[in-house]
């Protein structure tokens, strides 16, 4: 029993007061964006449409702070985090890439400018409402609005991909 106080005496302050939701919301928030930030910078080199392009650089340029600073909490609290896609996210990222033109955008759009912001807006959705860390709490809510704005800009540009040509 004396072991057990004493080695969690020496445990860091940060990582004793992050809680094990606290921890998911932190981890799975770098994760999507560094999902995102990956797809985004495919879609940026390999879309040949203006408006999926532009909002690719948007969107990526909006991740890459959002990422900067979560890696900084991280960091601070003394967490590790995936760094990379996963070996998942890395074949997904093949397959989009093989794909050109009207199909790649689709895609692109469907599955990352739709279908991952939702997944990120309930994800910071519920933590903003129950994450317990007020730092963490509150990167959930001043991003929220950010994600909510490329999922409606994702979902505009996917019905603009999906009208027929006139």
């Amino acid at each position: 029993m004396a072991l057990l106080v004493l080695s969690m005496a020496a445990m860091p302050c940060f990582a004793a007061a992050l809680s094990m939701q606290d921890e998911m919301f932190l981890k799975n928030a770098v994760k999507a964006s560094v999902m995102e930030m990956e797809f985004n910078r495919l879609a940026v080199v390999h879309s040949k449409t203006p408006a999926v392009k532009e909002y690719a650089q948007r969107v990526l340029k909006d991740h890459e702070k959002c990422g900067d600073k979560l890696k900084r909490m991280a960091l601070k609290l003394e967490l590790e985090l995936q760094e990379e896609p996963s070996l998942v996210e890395k074949l997904r990222l093949h397959l989009m890439s093989a794909k050109n033109g009207k199909p790649f955008d689709l895609a692109f759009i469907e599955d990352i400018g739709v279908e991952a912001h939702q997944d990120e807006v309930e994800l910071f959705e519920r933590a903003a409402a129950k994450v317990e860390n007020p730092e963490l709490k509150a990167f959930a809510a001043q991003n929220l609005p950010m994600l909510k704005q490329h999922l409606e800009a994702g979902k505009r540009l996917e019905i603009s991909l999906k009208e027929p040509p006139q």
